[in-house]
């Protein structure tokens, strides 16, 4: 029940992150929203690296991990963000969701067995994609245009987002769940917050940092209740969190986006898709 739990939740997180990265992003642009999101969520971090235990004697193995699931997550942030920026949040979401799928790829290239139901579930997320980006990506009343740097921004964020889930999931195996949480957002301040500050690029505005605020504490959120989750099946967690994607699409009406039939269709696959892909991992 704790797994179930957990993934709802997070699915839940990850639509308030998205939806509140939107408006951040859409009005500060995106190296700021990641530079505040960074800062918001280091500090947030803060309280749970002092109650976090102590790390094992070969902590240091996981540090390659650690910079790669951390660096990976901080440039797939800043991909994804400059996506939303440029069409719509509804074709965005499910493609960004496929971080799952691309996950169980890297396995699979590092040497984990390929059957037959992983390659009909695989199959199915690449076609929910295609179906999803198949038609106008942009929204002229939002003033987004989409277009082919659009999709291949949100693929190259689910892209990191795959290798940051990979590498994190090493990570947790060795040293604390802060320590994970922690390393992206370090990542974040030392090469996107501190640079702009130092230049004087950073921007930021009454009205988009609530979003800004909310976007880093639920990334922090996110990661920790995945981390509960896991404890008892990272499976099931993984498949429930993952339909985040289904939900930003249902509720993008927010932004005024339509969704023709074939691109709902397609988001719906690309959430059965990903589900399936977990599931017979099982």
């Amino acid at each position: 029940m704790t797994a179930v739990i957990a993934g709802i939740t997070v699915a839940i997180i990850w639509t308030i992150s998205t939806l509140s990265s939107v408006r951040a992003a859409r009005s500060v642009g995106p190296p700021s929203t990641l530079a505040g999101v960074a800062l918001v969520g280091l500090v947030a971090c803060v309280p749970l690296l002092i109650v976090a235990p102590p790390g094992p004697p070969d902590a240091m193995d996981a540090l390659p991990w650690l910079l790669i699931g951390g660096g990976a997550n901080i440039l797939g942030l800043l991909l994804n963000y400059s996506a939303l920026t440029r069409g719509k949040v509804s074709i965005a979401a499910p493609i960004a969701s496929t971080e799952g799928a691309i996950a169980a790829t890297i396995a699979i290239l590092a040497g984990e067995s390929l059957t037959t139901a992983l390659v009909v579930a695989l199959s199915i997320v690449v076609i929910g994609v295609v179906l999803t980006a198949w038609g106008p990506e942009g929204d002229a009343s939002a003033g987004t245009q989409g277009g082919p740097l659009f999709l291949a921004l949100a693929a190259g964020s689910a892209i990191l987002f795959g290798a940051s889930l990979y590498s994190v999931g090493h990570a947790s195996q060795l040293v604390p769940g802060a320590w994970v949480v922690v390393a992206g957002r370090i990542l974040g301040v030392v090469f996107v917050a501190l640079p702009l500050i130092l230049t004087g690029r950073f921007r930021m505005t009454r009205e988009a940092f609530p979003y800004v605020f909310v976007c880093g504490i639920a990334e922090v959120l996110g990661f920790l209740v995945i981390t509960w989750g896991a404890q008892e099946s990272i499976a099931i967690t993984s498949v429930l969190s993952a339909q985040f994607a289904v939900i930003v699409a249902l509720v993008s009406t927010r932004f005024g986006e339509r969704l023709l039939r074939h691109q709902l269709l397609g988001a719906m696959l690309t959430g059965v898709g990903v589900a399936a892909v977990t599931l017979v991992q099982l």
